[in-house]
């Protein structure tokens, strides 16, 4: 399996720590060079709304397809994950703001999504975030496994030295992410990897094809080849595809036959290939966009030639592809993102016969959890940034949450939570948004709040899941409670309660006094699982 594709975001150190790495990548264009979408070559940042961006299937049961959203008006980023459990594909809750660009899957329980600065594990029961090295800029567009312990993942960084982005590729050594060295090369980023072997693997970007033997990466430029390759795949040691294009001028396909690469240009102007994967040596599949005719591009390999597959009409007003992979010959989910408006997920599935688009949830884009200071106001916790919820509430246990969606919802067939009691649920106080008023939910635990069926007028529909961290006391939110906390707490003792101190008054009394440090003092030692 294999993963790829676009933007930003930060395995978190600190609260600051990622908001400094957000600000340098999205203020300093010269130094950060974000991916373009395939309709605007000279986009720097991505919609509003929602996009996939890659998909990795273990069984005709179980895949992940990952990606980010954003809210209206230019809002934070936040990680994207859906799963797809043989009858419905369902969001499932992921860590904090930030891209996925790629995924891939060893097991039910071992799965990798990475993203520039990010990369996230699912252990079978929740996916958490694993510390990537710190590299300057970093940007990570694709992600391998040949094994539990031998994954890679590349992109690019940034050498202040050399003022520009060099290729980077990282290791998994079944214990943390290291940085192994790769040729200084003026090709800037590598989109896509894959391994046959732990001595045998491939990485492309832009015109640049590198190759692992085991010991180290070398290079090859493609032979007269000025485009941009953007995923590659190897059913044999002998025998991988690589896929890409020129903007505005046409998709490319390139083939390793065990001697050399040979990238071949289409014809047609403005078609962009994305994504590349094989169900069999003799049964590829390649992905993209159709520039002329603002559609998906899905083009097939029988083991002689490649040919164009019709695609689903478009369901908005431009449809793009970005990842695909196959379980079987007539098991294989391209997703990518259609564009009316807002941006939202877009999924594909080849049943053996034709393709066909598969309904996806609605994606929220703002998730929080509102309280009451008494006089001070009602003060909204973002439940994606770090730290969860760390006040107490003026009953204990009791907490509200409210999912604001792009467009207004329609029904909601249920609302269940992981722990504690779901009071009440409603779509509401506004049409776009869904309140949950939840009792006994545990403090030091992660609850999950689950929606079923949930649609909205746009005809998105399927299961939602997202997230409520309870660690009552923990004001700086770095996911324990001690001294930190104690000191941060006091010192803000008779300071009226405003947004930016809020997280302080842990009783919710509308006063920063004794009695917060003192409601600090109790929970030392806890800590989230």
């Amino acid at each position: 399996m294999q993963g790829r594709r676009i933007f930003l975001s930060c395995a978190l150190l600190s609260v600051g720590v990622w908001l400094a790495l957000l600000s340098l990548a999205t203020s300093e264009p010269g130094k950060k060079r974000l991916r373009p979408t395939p309709f605007s070559p000279t986009a720097v940042e991505a919609v509003d709304g929602a996009t996939l961006q890659d998909v990795a299937c273990l069984s005709a049961s179980d895949c992940w397809a990952v990606g980010y959203s954003r809210a209206p008006a230019g809002g934070n980023l936040q990680t994207l994950i859906e799963h797809w459990d043989g009858s419905t594909w369902s969001i499932v809750p992921s860590p904090l703001y930030g891209q996925f660009f790629g995924v891939t899957c060893n097991s039910t329980s071992d799965c990798w999504a990475v993203g520039p600065g990010l990369s996230a594990h699912w252990d079978g029961v929740a996916w958490s975030i694993v510390p990537v090295p710190a590299v300057p800029a970093n940007e990570v567009y694709g992600v391998t496994c040949d094994s539990t312990a031998d994954c890679w993942m590349v992109g690019s960084y940034y050498d202040a030295a050399l003022g520009r982005q060099l290729t980077l590729t990282e290791h998994w050594n079944g214990v943390s992410w290291s940085v192994v060295s790769s040729p200084i090369s003026s090709a800037r980023l590598l989109d896509s990897v894959a391994c046959n072997s732990s001595s045998d693997c491939w990485s492309v970007g832009g015109n640049l094809i590198m190759h692992w033997d085991g010991w180290s990466w070398s290079q090859n430029f493609a032979p007269n080849y000025q485009g941009s390759l953007r995923s590659v795949t190897c059913p044999l040691s002998s025998f991988c595809w690589a896929v890409g294009g020129t903007f505005g001028s046409s998709s490319s396909i390139g083939k390793w036959d065990g001697n050399s690469w040979i990238v071949t240009a289409g014809t047609v102007n403005g078609d962009f290939l994305e994504a590349v994967a094989c169900a069999a040596g003799s049964d590829c599949w390649a992905v993209g966009s159709s520039g002329p005719n603002n559609s998906a591009l899905i083009k097939h390999w029988d083991g002689a030639s490649w040919s164009d597959v019709p695609a689903p009409a478009p369901t908005a007003a431009r449809d793009a592809l970005y990842g695909v992979s196959c379980v079987t010959a007539s098991d294989c989910w391209a997703v990518g993102q259609r564009m009316s408006g807002l941006a939202a997920p877009l999924v594909e599935h080849w049943d053996g016969v034709a393709w066909s688009v598969i309904p996806t949830p609605p994606v929220f884009d703002r998730v929080v959890s509102g309280l009451s200071h008494a006089s001070a106001g009602v003060f909204e916790m973002d439940l994606r940034r770090p730290g969860g919820e760390c006040r107490r509430g003026q009953v204990e246990g009791n907490y509200q949450i409210v999912l604001s969606f792009p467009a207004d919802l329609s029904s909601v067939g249920s609302c269940t939570t992981s722990s504690g009691a779901v009071v009440s649920s409603a779509i509401g106080p506004e049409p776009n948004q869904y309140t949950i008023n939840l009792a006994g939910v545990p403090n030091a635990q992660r609850t999950t709040v689950s929606l079923a069926a949930a649609q909205d007028t746009l005809g998105n529909s399927g299961n939602i899941s997202a997230s409520l961290e309870v660690l009552t006391g923990d004001t700086n939110g770095d996911g324990r409670v001690n001294a930190f906390d104690i000191a941060q707490t006091k010192a803000s003792s008779g300071a009226p309660v405003t947004a930016a101190n809020f997280r302080l008054d842990v009783n919710t009394d509308g006063n920063l006094n004794a009695t917060d440090t003192a409601l600090v003092k109790s929970t030392v030692g806890s800590a989230l699982p």
